[in-house]
Protein backbone atom coordinates (compact mmCIF):
# COMPACT_ATOMS: atom_id res chain seq x y z
CA UNK A 1 0.00 0.00 0.00
CA UNK A 2 1.06 3.41 -1.21
CA UNK A 3 2.04 5.68 2.10
CA UNK A 4 0.56 9.09 1.87
CA UNK A 5 0.38 12.63 3.76
CA UNK A 6 -2.45 14.53 2.84
CA UNK A 7 -1.85 18.12 3.28
CA UNK A 8 -4.86 19.95 5.17
CA UNK A 9 -3.50 23.74 4.18
CA UNK A 10 -6.11 25.63 5.65
CA UNK A 11 -8.72 24.64 8.03
CA UNK A 12 -12.47 26.09 7.22
CA UNK A 13 -13.52 25.38 3.37
CA UNK A 14 -15.82 27.69 2.05
CA UNK A 15 -16.60 25.24 -0.84
CA UNK A 16 -19.00 23.68 1.81
CA UNK A 17 -19.41 20.34 -0.68
CA UNK A 18 -22.46 18.22 0.24
CA UNK A 19 -20.13 15.39 1.95
CA UNK A 20 -17.59 17.41 4.04
CA UNK A 21 -18.59 17.81 7.40
CA UNK A 22 -16.70 21.29 7.81
CA UNK A 23 -18.85 22.25 10.79
CA UNK A 24 -17.64 19.03 13.01
CA UNK A 25 -14.07 19.98 11.72
CA UNK A 26 -14.25 23.45 13.01
CA UNK A 27 -15.83 22.86 16.30
CA UNK A 28 -12.69 20.74 17.62
CA UNK A 29 -9.99 22.34 15.67
CA UNK A 30 -7.63 24.28 17.40
CA UNK A 31 -4.28 26.55 16.15
CA UNK A 32 -3.38 27.88 12.84
CA UNK A 33 -6.29 27.91 10.63
CA UNK A 34 -3.96 28.69 7.64
CA UNK A 35 -0.50 26.32 7.03
CA UNK A 36 2.54 28.30 7.32
CA UNK A 37 5.71 28.11 4.88
CA UNK A 38 7.83 27.37 7.71
CA UNK A 39 5.50 24.81 9.29
CA UNK A 40 5.20 23.52 5.58
CA UNK A 41 9.16 22.96 5.55
CA UNK A 42 9.15 21.96 8.89
CA UNK A 43 6.75 19.06 7.86
CA UNK A 44 8.51 17.44 4.81
CA UNK A 45 11.47 17.44 7.04
CA UNK A 46 10.17 15.00 9.01
CA UNK A 47 8.62 13.58 6.45
CA UNK A 48 10.92 10.52 4.17
CA UNK A 49 11.39 11.03 0.69
CA UNK A 50 9.44 8.29 -0.28
CA UNK A 51 6.18 9.32 1.49
CA UNK A 52 3.55 10.87 -1.47
CA UNK A 53 2.45 14.10 -0.42
CA UNK A 54 -1.16 14.80 -1.65
CA UNK A 55 -2.74 18.54 -1.71
CA UNK A 56 -6.57 17.19 -0.32
CA UNK A 57 -7.16 16.77 3.22
CA UNK A 58 -9.93 18.60 4.68
CA UNK A 59 -9.94 21.28 2.86
CA UNK A 60 -9.76 23.07 -0.98
CA UNK A 61 -6.02 23.28 -1.21
CA UNK A 62 -6.01 27.11 -3.09
CA UNK A 63 -7.49 28.70 -0.11
CA UNK A 64 -4.18 28.90 1.41
CA UNK A 65 -2.44 31.48 -0.97
CA UNK A 66 0.85 29.60 -0.56
CA UNK A 67 -0.61 26.12 -1.55
CA UNK A 68 1.25 26.38 -4.93
CA UNK A 69 4.06 27.23 -3.32
CA UNK A 70 4.23 24.72 -0.87
CA UNK A 71 3.61 22.07 -4.21
CA UNK A 72 6.64 23.38 -5.46
CA UNK A 73 8.71 23.07 -2.92
CA UNK A 74 7.46 19.28 -2.03
CA UNK A 75 8.05 18.58 -5.99
CA UNK A 76 11.73 20.04 -6.28
CA UNK A 77 12.95 18.45 -3.11
CA UNK A 78 12.35 15.50 -4.26
CA UNK A 79 8.69 14.54 -3.39
CA UNK A 80 6.06 12.87 -5.32
CA UNK A 81 2.93 14.87 -5.18
CA UNK A 82 -0.81 14.48 -6.15
CA UNK A 83 -2.84 17.67 -6.68
CA UNK A 84 -6.79 17.21 -5.91
CA UNK A 85 -8.47 20.01 -6.14
CA UNK A 86 -11.96 22.01 -6.77
CA UNK A 87 -9.91 24.96 -8.42
CA UNK A 88 -11.61 26.63 -6.14
CA UNK A 89 -9.39 30.27 -4.70
CA UNK A 90 -7.13 28.78 -7.72
CA UNK A 91 -5.75 31.92 -9.76
CA UNK A 92 -3.58 32.62 -13.04
CA UNK A 93 -0.78 33.45 -10.16
CA UNK A 94 -0.77 29.82 -8.78
CA UNK A 95 -0.72 28.58 -12.50
CA UNK A 96 2.22 30.32 -13.08
CA UNK A 97 4.09 28.70 -9.65
CA UNK A 98 3.05 25.20 -10.95
CA UNK A 99 3.70 25.66 -14.15
CA UNK A 100 5.79 22.98 -15.91
CA UNK A 101 6.16 20.75 -12.86
CA UNK A 102 5.64 17.35 -12.66
CA UNK A 103 3.44 15.99 -10.37
CA UNK A 104 2.36 12.32 -9.77
CA UNK A 105 -2.04 13.15 -10.71
CA UNK A 106 -3.50 16.49 -10.91
CA UNK A 107 -7.23 15.85 -9.92
CA UNK A 108 -10.09 18.18 -10.59
CA UNK A 109 -13.20 17.49 -8.69
CA UNK A 110 -16.95 18.52 -9.58
CA UNK A 111 -19.60 18.15 -6.95
CA UNK A 112 -22.87 17.86 -7.49
CA UNK A 113 -25.62 20.30 -5.64
CA UNK A 114 -22.40 22.58 -5.32
CA UNK A 115 -23.05 25.82 -6.85
CA UNK A 116 -20.22 26.54 -9.57
CA UNK A 117 -19.98 29.11 -11.69
CA UNK A 118 -19.07 27.47 -15.08
CA UNK A 119 -17.48 30.03 -17.09
CA UNK A 120 -15.25 30.68 -14.01
CA UNK A 121 -14.77 27.31 -13.85
CA UNK A 122 -13.62 26.66 -17.51
CA UNK A 123 -11.03 28.87 -17.61
CA UNK A 124 -9.71 28.11 -14.37
CA UNK A 125 -9.75 24.52 -15.82
CA UNK A 126 -7.25 26.31 -18.95
CA UNK A 127 -4.70 27.49 -16.92
CA UNK A 128 -4.46 24.47 -15.05
CA UNK A 129 -4.58 22.38 -18.39
CA UNK A 130 -1.42 24.53 -19.41
CA UNK A 131 0.77 24.87 -16.06
CA UNK A 132 0.40 21.03 -15.61
CA UNK A 133 -0.45 18.64 -18.74
CA UNK A 134 -2.71 16.09 -18.52
CA UNK A 135 -5.63 16.24 -15.66
CA UNK A 136 -8.55 14.10 -14.81
CA UNK A 137 -11.87 15.09 -13.78
CA UNK A 138 -14.27 12.95 -11.78
CA UNK A 139 -17.66 14.69 -10.77
CA UNK A 140 -19.29 13.07 -7.65
CA UNK A 141 -22.93 12.71 -6.85
CA UNK A 142 -25.42 12.04 -4.68
CA UNK A 143 -24.79 8.38 -4.98
CA UNK A 144 -21.70 8.70 -4.12
CA UNK A 145 -21.63 9.91 -1.06
CA UNK A 146 -20.35 8.40 2.68
CA UNK A 147 -20.91 8.82 6.25
CA UNK A 148 -17.75 10.40 6.97
CA UNK A 149 -16.99 7.53 9.71
CA UNK A 150 -20.71 8.77 11.12
CA UNK A 151 -19.52 12.47 11.23
CA UNK A 152 -22.56 13.35 8.79
CA UNK A 153 -24.87 10.06 9.86
CA UNK A 154 -25.34 7.27 12.03
CA UNK A 155 -24.16 4.23 10.84
CA UNK A 156 -24.43 1.02 11.72
CA UNK A 157 -21.21 -0.15 13.62
CA UNK A 158 -18.90 -2.94 13.46
CA UNK A 159 -17.83 -5.45 15.64
CA UNK A 160 -15.23 -7.69 16.56
CA UNK A 161 -11.63 -6.84 14.99
CA UNK A 162 -11.53 -5.05 11.92
CA UNK A 163 -9.25 -3.70 9.38
CA UNK A 164 -9.47 -0.65 6.55
CA UNK A 165 -10.87 -1.58 3.03
CA UNK A 166 -8.58 0.67 1.67
CA UNK A 167 -5.70 0.20 3.04
CA UNK A 168 -5.75 -3.00 5.25
CA UNK A 169 -3.84 -3.27 8.42
CA UNK A 170 -1.05 -0.66 7.73
CA UNK A 171 -2.42 2.73 8.68
CA UNK A 172 -0.45 5.36 6.43
CA UNK A 173 -2.79 6.97 4.95
CA UNK A 174 -2.68 10.21 7.22
CA UNK A 175 -4.02 13.96 7.33
CA UNK A 176 -1.62 16.68 8.62
CA UNK A 177 -3.31 19.98 10.12
CA UNK A 178 -1.97 23.63 9.53
CA UNK A 179 -0.72 23.21 13.60
CA UNK A 180 1.58 20.09 12.44
CA UNK A 181 -1.07 17.53 13.91
CA UNK A 182 -1.52 14.12 12.45
CA UNK A 183 -4.64 12.41 12.53
CA UNK A 184 -5.81 9.05 11.52
CA UNK A 185 -7.27 9.60 7.81
CA UNK A 186 -9.63 11.94 5.83
CA UNK A 187 -12.68 10.32 7.71
CA UNK A 188 -11.66 11.49 11.35
CA UNK A 189 -13.40 15.40 10.52
CA UNK A 190 -14.09 15.00 14.67
CA UNK A 191 -10.14 14.60 15.27
CA UNK A 192 -10.56 11.86 17.24
CA UNK A 193 -7.56 9.91 16.51
CA UNK A 194 -4.05 11.60 16.92
CA UNK A 195 -1.10 9.90 16.13
CA UNK A 196 1.48 13.14 17.09
CA UNK A 197 2.72 16.22 15.97
CA UNK A 198 5.08 16.01 12.28
CA UNK A 199 6.45 19.41 13.33
CA UNK A 200 8.63 18.22 16.36
CA UNK A 201 7.85 14.55 15.28
CA UNK A 202 9.38 12.56 12.74
CA UNK A 203 6.66 10.57 10.21
CA UNK A 204 8.24 7.24 11.37
CA UNK A 205 7.80 7.97 14.92
CA UNK A 206 3.89 8.87 15.21
CA UNK A 207 1.86 6.59 17.17
CA UNK A 208 0.19 4.61 14.72
CA UNK A 209 -0.03 1.26 17.74
CA UNK A 210 -2.80 2.93 19.24
CA UNK A 211 -4.90 2.59 15.89
CA UNK A 212 -3.84 -0.97 15.80
CA UNK A 213 -4.87 -1.91 19.25
CA UNK A 214 -8.10 -0.48 18.89
CA UNK A 215 -8.65 -2.39 15.53
CA UNK A 216 -7.60 -6.03 17.30
CA UNK A 217 -9.99 -5.61 20.05
CA UNK A 218 -13.63 -6.76 20.22
CA UNK A 219 -15.09 -3.40 21.10
CA UNK A 220 -13.49 -0.23 20.67
CA UNK A 221 -14.26 3.68 19.84
CA UNK A 222 -12.56 3.68 17.02
CA UNK A 223 -14.01 5.92 14.12
CA UNK A 224 -13.57 3.23 11.18
CA UNK A 225 -16.19 1.00 13.08
CA UNK A 226 -18.54 3.61 11.73
CA UNK A 227 -17.06 3.79 8.48
CA UNK A 228 -18.33 2.24 5.07
CA UNK A 229 -14.74 1.21 3.91
CA UNK A 230 -14.28 -0.71 7.51
CA UNK A 231 -14.29 -4.72 7.10
CA UNK A 232 -14.04 -7.07 9.56
CA UNK A 233 -11.33 -10.04 10.00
Amino acid sequence: MKRTLEITTRVGCANRCIYCPQDVLLKNYSGNYSMTQGHFVNILYHTPKNIQIDFTGFCEPFYNPWASWMMRYAIEHGYKVVLITTLSGFSENDAMMISGLKFEKVMIHEFEGTPINYDEFNEKEQWLRKAVGEVEKFKLTESFRWSRAGNLWDTEIKHGKIECGWTGKEFYRNVVLPNGDVYLCCMDYGLKHRLGNIIVTHYNDLNRNQIIELCNSKESDLICRKCEMCKNI
